[in-house]
């Protein structure tokens, strides 16, 4: 269960890595429409590696629970 928790906690750190990264980037454009595809971009490789890491944990959680 620990396990579980740290990849739930690694996970949060890429996602705010994911965007600081994206904004800290764009952070000085003029192009917002490129900041707003790049955001929901980082968005959606976050709900991506959710769903993936829910996956994991499921399979983990029948493996060792």
């Amino acid at each position: 269960m620990r396990f579980l928790q740290n990849l739930a906690i690694e996970r949060s750190k890429v996602l705010h890595f994911l965007i600081s990264d994206i904004e800290r980037t764009l952070g000085g454009s003029k192009t917002t429409i490129l900041r707003k595809r790049m955001i929901n971009l980082a968005i959606d490789i976050a709900i991506l590696w959710q769903s993936l890491s829910q996956i994991v944990g499921s399979r983990a959680i029948d493996i060792f629970g």
